[in-house]
């Protein structure tokens, strides 16, 4: 856990950890250009605090992030198969491509 029992104490060395990991610069030579923390706060809930740099990870590829993380969760969780897939540059290059299609890329884009 985060050492303490007090919720408000947790969530105030939570909030102290976010404030200086959004704090800390990113070192683009040596890395890492992602950075995560996970906190314990009570023996069934945890917090993932995700920081990267945008030329790692800007919106789009955020949200992939963060759907491969929690598929990879509820598979764990449920003790099904891990929804691993091999990354391929065309699965890229068709995902981008659809993308510049939709409502997201036009507000993006103006």
């Amino acid at each position: 856990g985060l050492g303490t029992e007090d919720p408000e104490r947790a969530d105030e060395l939570i909030s102290d950890c976010v404030a200086a990991d959004a704090s800390a610069i990113f070192d683009l030579f040596n890395g890492p250009l992602i950075r995560f923390a996970l906190f314990k706060k009570s023996e069934n809930r945890y917090i993932l605090i995700i920081t990267a740099h945008h030329v790692v990870c800007d919106g789009w590829s955020f949200g992939t992030l963060l759907e491969e993380i929690s598929g990879i969760y509820n598979a764990l969780l449920n003790k099904s198969e891990l929804p691993l897939r091999p990354l391929l540059y065309s699965d890229y290059v068709q995902k981008t491509s659809a993308f510049t299609y939709t409502k997201a890329y036009e507000l993006i884009q103006n």
